[in-house]
């Protein structure tokens, strides 16, 4: 498994500072924030230029809902990269779970301007506009979206509630077949088009 290979380089070479990055990626994505965490530490004690490190580890203590380290790691990655996309979206997740909903737009906007493929921006901004009844928002983000991924039914029906929502019919009735044709069994699809 890629986890036994990465420990195996670590094992052999201690200082290998992209194999704990990644070992730390494989971590997070399996839930376990601790050992994500560490890695991503001792990988700067060994290269304390490492962006990837930076990035990973103010992600994982935004995640974490530890906003002064997280604030912390994003400082000190900006000095690598000013205005880094992943940085400053890692500091819109500590503003969301502040409840800063202005800052965390702000910096949500800030990632797309600088990266308008960084698809997790894109949904939490196109999340917030639903939420807010923005719809023209709520559209903008969720047409992108659907570009990068065309077989996901979810943001289809959910562009579908924007464009209704924005009071155009027709384009939120293809948005919800489209979602169908997805998976045929997405009920909120069907029920969105049932009501529509």
């Amino acid at each position: 498994s890629a986890k036994a290979l990465y420990l195996d380089v670590i094992d052999r070479h201690p200082e290998a500072v992209a194999a704990r990055v990644r070992f730390a990626r494989i971590a997070r994505a399996e839930g376990d924030a601790k050992t994500a965490a560490r890695l991503c530490r001792e990988a700067l004690q060994y290269d304390a230029a490492s962006l990837p490190a930076y990035r990973l580890l103010a992600r994982v203590y935004a995640e974490e809902k530890k906003p002064q380290l997280a604030r912390l790691i994003a400082q000190r990655g900006f000095k690598l990269s000013p205005d880094d996309p992943e940085l400053n979206f890692a500091l819109a997740i500590v503003a969301k779970n502040e409840k800063d909903v202005a800052t965390a737009r702000a910096l949500w906007a800030k990632v797309i301007e600088k990266d308008p493929g960084h698809v997790e921006s894109r949904v939490e901004l196109a999340e917030l506009a639903l939420a807010n009844r923005d719809w023209k928002t709520a559209t903008a983000q969720l047409q992108a979206l659907v570009q990068v991924e065309p077989k996901n039914a979810n943001l289809h029906n959910s562009l579908g509630l924007a464009l209704k929502g924005h009071g155009k019919f027709e384009g939120a009735r293809a948005s919800y077949q489209k979602a169908l044709a997805a998976d045929d069994s997405f009920a909120n699809a069907a029920l969105n088009l049932g009501i529509l």
